[in-house]
Formats: C-alpha cells, structure tokens, sequence
C-alpha cells in the first residue's frame, strides 16, 4: 500500500494484515481470563456491547468478521504536507465485498439521514472508474479491493490516480522510507518472541521546517519538570531527521518501541545533566519495596540543569527560577541550591512509590496517599551527611513554624536504630484535644525520615519506607556500583498494576465523591466508572518504560498482562 501515497508524506502508519493480531494468542488469552470476564460484565461496557450488537445486526455480521474482512490485507495511514491531509488504506477481501459493504454503509447513512430530515450526507460519483463517495468532511472510494478514505478531494485524486497509473515515483522511493524498510526488515529477521503487527515513520525534519508544534520540535523549555522528564528526548526531537516505530505483541505483553537516529552532541552544553558527559550517563538498578507501586531510576544531574537554566527555559521560567533560587538559599541557610545542595549528590537517582499498610497505624488518616523514598549517592559523604542531617532539621523546624501559624499538626523529631544505622525520624503528633471519632488530617500520611547507609542517602516520606531502602542497599552493595544492565540506559520505570489498584482502592469513597463533583454523575454513576477503572487494574501486571541512547535514541514502552 505504501506504492499509493505520494513523495510528500510526512508520516506513515501500517497494520499488519487482521488475522495477525485479532487472533492472536495474548487476546485469547486475555479474554479468558476471569478479570476480563468481569470488565466485559459491567454496566458501561453493556451498554457498548448493546450499540455494538444493533451496528452488527444492522451491517448482518459480527465485527471480529467485518475487521477481519476490512482489514484482510492490512491497512495504512498517512500525512501529507503538500495537500494538508491525512488519508487512509485498507486492503479488504474483494472488491466485490468492499463494493457492496459500502453501499450498505451509505444506505444506513441516508436512512438515518431521511429520519432526521437532513441533506443526503453522501454524493455518490466516479472517478476514472472507480466507485467514490464525496461528502462534506472529506471522500471515500473504492479501488477495487483498497478502501480510501481521505479529508481531501485532492489528495483522493493522487491516490487515486498512482492507483491507476502505477505510478513509480512516490513515497515509496524517498530516502526516509527505504531507511525504514531496512530497519524494519532487518527487525524482522531478528530472533524474537514478539509478533510485529504495526510500523511508522514520521519526517521529523519536515514537521520542523513547516513549524509544527514548535515547543515540542524546537526552542526553549517553558516547564521545568517537563525539561527534567523529557528534556533528552527533546533534544533529539529538535536535531533527528525522523523517528520510527514498532507495535508487538507476545503472549504476555503489548510493546511499542520508538527509536531515532542519535549523536552525543546533540544535547549541546545545556543538556549534559540528561546525557552525561560524552552521552555516557546511565541509571541504576532499579529500587524495591513492599507493596511497590512503581520504581524509577534515571540520570538526570538537576544541579547542572539548575545552574544552566539560563540556556534552557524562557524568560518567564528563568524569573520563577531565580526567585525560587532566593528563597531556597535562605532556607538551607546561605548555601547555594543549585550548586551545593543539588550538587552534593550523583546523577544518578532512583525513587520508589509504594502503598502504605495503615493496619498497624494508630493514627489513620481519612486520605490514603502512597509512600515515596529518594535514594542518592553523595559526592562528598564525610562532609555532606552532618550538613543534610542539619537541613532536614531545619526543614522539619520550618514546617512545625509553618503548621503552627495555620493551626496544623507538628512534627516531632527524633533519632532511632544503633550506632551502625541510625534513622532522623519525625512524626506528626495527634492534638490533645482531638475527639476519639475524628477522622487524622492528610499529614498523617506522612512521617519524614532521613538516613545514611554508606555513601548514600536515603530520604523518604515514611519512617517504614526509609528502613526497607537501608537494608535493601546493605545487602544490594555491588549492584548499587554498576548501570543496571549491558545496554546501559538511562531511564527506567516500572508500575505494578495489582499495588496501584490497592492504594485507589483505599481511596475510593473520594474517588466517587470526586467523580460526581467533577463530572456531575450520581453516585451510582460514580461507583460504576470507579469499579471500572479497578477491574480494568486487575487484568494488567506491570507497565514498563525504559530511553537508552547507544547507537540510536530508543524510548520502549510495554504493558503486561496477568496471565
């Protein structure tokens, strides 16, 4: 299909033919499995299910059998820059079946038309024999067994007519395709478990030129955290030519991997805090915890990122920045944030979230939020563990000052474990004259904890938290030396679905009272979507996200199912 679009696509999609992944072995599975069978059950899904049933009865077939026959021979999507339009291919399983699936289509369309007392929405016409059908968004045509449907009458014509004409010169022939053909062929003959059931190319370089999304292509930051997250993937975005992609599936998993051309220059200066000196910075093994809800480990140096905001962000970020930069300086008592607090620790940083076990808690409160640690390497540990034991200190002194001013629950510190591992602690402390029914403010979630083990520093918002992360690098201390893998990366995530849908379901009575402000619903409505959204947790295992820059830049995302 791809011999149809023209020189001037900027962005092409292609599916693997239907039968490839509509009978594919993780959709059976999947589908019977008991989680499936109760999503496939609820209320919102029924009523899906009894539209689904009246459009099949309607069209007089199932629609695994009208995708399976729609789809026979795979289909394409493209954009084209010259026409300004998107247009998409699909190789059906005749062009007798596509001819008369058409004409049913229209009729039921000018039917419900007649109902409504509105204009025919189709105009039915021939161009160079083949059958079309022109509306007012846009046309659909038959060509022969290739189904076309575009949102401009222009670009149909060129389709069209490198359909009749087999035109040789097109799109096919570009450099940008036949790089991709050899990358997907070379993909292809690889040795793997994953079935490749879609592919796409997209003309970077073009969309930048014709100043498409220009925050994203080019320019500079206007968010922080956005830089911090995906500053390196930005970076390519504003040199690479193209970026490819490739949708998998296995027996246990969906994987979606894109990959781009990539130099080590190309973050420049201003981006060393993503990439590492000569491109060489690479994240850690990854950290774990009780009722683990997902684990980061990336490289990201923010105290260089910091100290060249100037070269990063606009003028209106730089300003917040540099007031922000004040105001922490003063809190960590004159030192620079930038320079001395950030720069007291290694890129290399790892975050865990995890959902807390209030069973043995006295003090529980009405709003169940997740517990988070933040493990580092300091630079300078034998000077650097007396100065963030005094900051933390203060910290804890300066929200005491604060809470106590708005009448809120104080902090109080303390230090716990032996000389071989101590842990500065601080909890919040009940008010003498709370009542026995009152439900614990949102700050009992918390309880502050800092620690050292080795050279590292451990800070966590939980006292508990703190202590799994001590004994897991004590027994962990080689790996903790080393990148997580041979192909080093820079970037990896994991979320665990079965921990994540336990801490919703710690909150859900918010969940729904959210869901009815927020969408008007009732709270029947409410706990439907809710319960939804939970069963829907209970069929996935884990998701997982890893950005390496070797060879090439490659951001790889997979969801997981529970087998």
């Amino acid at each position: 299909m791809v011999q149809l679009f023209p020189e001037s696509t900027v962005a092409f999609v292609e599916l693997a033919p239907a039968d490839q992944w509509i009978n594919h072995p993780l959709r059976q599975q999947v589908q019977a499995s008991a989680n499936f069978k109760e999503v496939w059950r609820s209320e919102p899904v029924m009523k899906l299910r009894s539209g689904l049933m009246l459009a099949e009865f309607a069209l007089g077939d199932k629609a695994e059998n009208l995708i399976t026959k729609l789809i026979h021979g795979g289909a394409a999507f493209a954009v084209d820059k010259e026409q300004q339009g998107v247009a998409l291919v699909a190789k059906t399983e005749s062009k007798d079946w596509l001819e008369s699936y058409l004409k049913k289509l229209i009729k039921l369309a000018r039917d419900e038309a007649t109902k409504k007392k509105e204009d025919d929405p189709f105009k039915e016409t021939e161009y160079r024999g083949l059958l079309a059908y022109k509306t007012k968004d846009g046309i659909v045509a038959a060509l022969d067994e290739y189904l076309l449907i575009t949102n401009k009458h222009t670009l149909a014509k060129i389709i069209a007519d490198r359909y009749v004409d087999r035109s040789a010169e097109g799109f096919e022939q570009t450099e940008q395709y036949s790089q991709f053909a050899k990358d997907r062929n070379q993909a292809t003959n690889s040795s793997s478990s994953e079935t490749e059931v879609g592919w796409m190319t997209v003309d970077i370089q073009s969309l930048r030129e014709a100043g498409v999304a220009p925050d994203l292509l080019g320019g500079k930051a206007k968010d922080f955290g956005a830089e911090m997250i995906l500053g390196g993937l930005l970076a390519v975005l504003h040199q690479t030519p193209t970026v490819s992609g490739t949708l998998r599936l296995s027996d246990s998993k969906v994987s979606l991997s894109l990959d781009s051309p990539y130099q080590p220059g190309w973050g420049g200066e201003e981006r060393v805090f993503f990439f590492g000196e000569e491109g060489k910075g690479h994240a850690m093994p990854l950290l774990q915890s009780e009722n683990r809800i997902a684990s980061l480990s990336a490289y990201r140096d923010v105290s260089q990122m910091w100290l060249r905001a100037g070269d990063l962000f606009d003028a209106t970020v730089n300003d917040q920045l540099a007031q922000a930069d004040s105001t922490l300086t003063t809190l960590f008592s004159g030192r620079d944030f930038g320079e001395e607090i950030l720069g007291a620790i290694y890129p290399e940083v790892r975050i865990v979230v995890s959902h807390q076990d209030f069973q043995e808690a006295s003090s529980i409160p009405a709003v169940k939020l997740p517990e988070f640690a933040l493990v580092a390497k300091l630079r300078k540990p034998a000077l650097m563990k007396q100065e963030l034991k005094r900051i933390f200190q203060s910290l804890v002194g300066f929200i005491n000052v604060t809470s106590a001013m708005n009448g809120q629950p104080q902090l109080d510190l303390d230090i716990e474990g032996d000389s071989a591992q101590q842990y500065y602690t601080s909890r919040f402390v009940p008010e003498v004259d709370r009542k026995d029914n009152a439900e614990f403010p949102i700050q009992f979630n918390f309880s502050p904890c800092l620690a050292f083990v080795d050279d590292f520093v451990v800070l966590s918002s939980t006292v508990s938290l703190t202590k799994q992360m001590a004994v897991q690098l004590k027994s962990s201390a080689g790996e903790n030396a080393s990148p997580a893998s041979s192909t080093a990366k820079n970037t990896i995530l994991n979320v665990q679905a079965a921990a994540l849908r336990e801490a919703l379901e710690a909150n859900r009575k918010l969940m729904v009272s959210q869901n009815m402000v927020e969408n008007g619903h009732s709270k029947s409505e409410a706990e439907t979507e809710v319960g939804l959204l939970l069963a829907v947790l209970k069929m996935l295992d884990q998701m997982t996200v890893d950005l390496s820059f070797e060879n090439k830049a490659t951001l790889e995302t997979s969801l997981h199912f529970v087998k």
